[in-house]
């Protein structure tokens, strides 16, 4: 989870600290003459030179870290206020001051202490606690953050102040649900705060909920209007929602302006790597973990940015069976190797047996059960730019039972324009592996297929498919499909998209040569797809339909329906594993209508 940012939260706790702060003696006045002049570093120097005689006057102490605090020297503001608490132990305002600037530094361990000291004097402080509460969320303590902010609920439970500092606290231990809903408690009393407000669309996009967050940004822009960290903040939640395009127009202008932000290096690096040339992130990344190489958030950066710059080799396996007996089995070993930035060199070998019994209608050409078929591919990966890839396979297809050898390739262009589309243009050759009928007869196919996606926000997706193919054996296959989908739950645990799909197809005659080939296939279908978020490195990810379809063959329309899940571990690992299982009534490419498919792929990084 991303760690909350430091800097406000230290301008959170100068609020809650700044009240009653004790009045400094009378300063020297060449310093006070330098302060006139905005001459910061020669007063600095003056207090130095007078705390020389006087290092036991807490107010000189305190005058300097202001002084120091006025030149962004946080860490020295803090050495000096901290000085000044401990000439006077017994003031808890003073401790209370001390935690402020050390938070303001960076320094949460040394800020906790400190406003520990002020609550030994002043227990009963509830300013006091709920920046106890603040700074143990910052250092890992959550059970004090806890206990902190139930001993204001008994002090003052009429505070509804302390509501946004409740929500934080469950935030920052991972109960997004309960930060969401206490801060929109606080909102309703406290709607001016825009520092809450940017917090509540942070909390949707910790737990996956982008399009949550981009809402209460449009809220926020409504409320305040665009300022810099609105724009930060959105930046952001389009990097983690695939919208690169926004994310680096709106990212792009303030990293210029602070070059070693760690934020907007972040936010840099996440919207680079989802483009055609994700190497191009890796120089963010490195920023990222110079400016912090321990945090949390840098360490999930980095393996987030493996699993798209790394090469690999995979192999997988899978089995599936009908109910016309026809069984496929497929094993594949393949590497894709990264050349340069933006070049990538592939190449898989495959073995296929498509299996039936004998006497089957679908029984090899030679009366056999099954035709083995052997694979040899070998490709090319190309980026002309972020938007633009080409991507062709060249290879070889050797059938036994009298199915011979073939040419197989695809040259295919991958385009990612803009946020609101993007598609996929191929043209391909292949074998119609389907039964050992098919496979004998050594049919191959040529074909084109345009596929596009159509996002016009971060909950609506289109999804919309054409291809054409002419069949060795003087078939010719047309086929148009859609899916329109709305991500309609994103809780943390679970994303659930609902939708519904359509698909048509149809062949030109039917030659009974092994393959399915109605003149006109029709499917309607409810759709629905769940990820469920088990750990960081595990996933489980079902797909549902409830559908209808038809053919010519048909008089009434029959159960299309569908299931199917796949279990991912060690997703941002170096070694990976998905286990897949799934069932379908669909009419399958062999005529069968019911059909079950298990399969697993084991996948190495480089």
């Amino acid at each position: 989870m991303a760690q909350m940012n430091k800097n406000r939260l230290a301008l959170a706790l100068c609020a809650l600290l700044a009240a009653g702060m004790a009045g400094a003696a009378q300063p020297p006045a060449a310093a006070i003459a330098a302060e006139g002049r905005d001459d910061w570093a020669a007063a600095a120097q003056i207090y130095r030179e007078a705390l020389r005689t006087q290092p036991d006057d807490a107010a000189l102490w305190r005058r300097l870290s202001q002084v120091e605090a006025r030149q962004q020297h946080a860490e020295a503001a803090a050495q000096a206020l901290d000085r000044a608490a401990a000439l006077v132990p017994r003031d808890a305002q003073a401790q209370a001051e001390d935690a402020h600037a050390w938070s303001v530094a960076q320094q949460p361990h040394k800020a906790l202490a400190a406003i520990q000291r002020a609550l030994a004097l002043a227990p009963d402080n509830v300013d006091y606690l709920l920046a106890q509460s603040q700074l143990a969320n910052w250092t890992g303590d959550y059970a004090l953050a806890e206990k902190s902010l139930a001993r204001i609920h008994v002090l003052a439970p009429q505070r509804t102040d302390v509501l946004a500092a409740v929500a934080r606290s469950a935030a920052w231990h991972g109960d997004l649900t309960t930060a969401i809903r206490t801060m929109r408690r606080y909102l309703d009393n406290y709607p001016k705060d825009k520092d809450a407000w940017l917090d509540l669309a942070r909390f949707h996009a910790w737990r996956g909920d982008y399009p949550g967050a981009a809402e209460s940004l449009a809220d926020y822009r409504q409320r305040f209007g665009e300022d810099e960290g609105e724009r930060a903040l959105l930046a952001r939640v389009d990097a983690w929602a695939g919208r690169r395009h926004e994310a680096l127009q709106l990212n792009k202008p303030l990293l210029a302006a602070k070059p070693d932000d760690y934020e907007r290096n972040y936010t840099q690096a996440i919207a680079l790597y989802q483009g055609q040339v994700p190497r191009q992130a890796l120089p963010y990344v490195a920023q990222a973990q110079k400016l912090k190489p321990d945090a949390a958030e840098t360490v999930d950066l980095v393996r987030t940015a493996d699993q798209h710059v790394s090469s690999y080799v995979d192999v997988p396996l899978w089995r599936s069976w009908d109910s016309q007996d026809i069984t496929i089995r497929h094993l594949q070993a393949g590497l894709d190797w990264w050349l340069a930035d933006t070049t990538t060199v592939m190449l898989d070998a495959g073995w296929n047996r498509y299996g039936a019994p004998l006497g089957s209608q679908f029984a090899s050409a030679g009366g056999t059960d099954h035709v083995n078929e052997s694979r040899l591919r070998v490709g090319l990966r190309h980026a002309f730019d972020e938007d633009y890839a080409l991507e062709g396979w060249i290879g070889d297809s050797h059938m036994d039972q009298g199915g011979g050898s073939t040419g197989i390739g695809s040259l295919a262009l991958l385009a990612q324009p803009g946020d609101a589309w993007r598609w996929r243009a191929q043209l391909e050759r292949d074998r119609v592996g389907i039964s050992p009928l098919a496979a004998s007869l050594g049919i191959d196919r040529n074909g084109g297929v345009v596929e596009g996606w159509w996002t016009p926000d971060l909950r609506w997706t289109l999804d919309a498919y054409a291809r054409h193919d002419e069949y060795s054996d003087s078939n010719q296959r047309d086929e148009v499909a859609f899916a329109l989908r709305r991500a309609t739950v994103r809780n943390g645990w679970l994303n659930l998209d609902l939708g519904v799909s359509g698909q048509w197809f149809g062949f030109e005659r039917d030659p009974h040569d092994g393959y399915y080939a109605p003149s006109s296939y029709r499917r309607v279908a409810l759709t629905g797809g769940a990820y469920f978020h088990i750990s960081d490195d595990v996933g489980l990810g079902v797909q549902a339909a409830l559908g209808v379809q038809r053919d010519e063959t048909l008089r009434d329309w029959k159960s299309a329906n569908d299931l199917s899940a796949d279990l991912a571990i060690g997703i941002f690992g170096d070694w990976k594993l998905h286990l897949g299982a799934g069932y379908s009534q669909r009419r399958q490419e062999s005529g069968g209508y019911g059909a079950h498919i298990v399969s697993l792929t084991l996948q190495r990084n480089l």
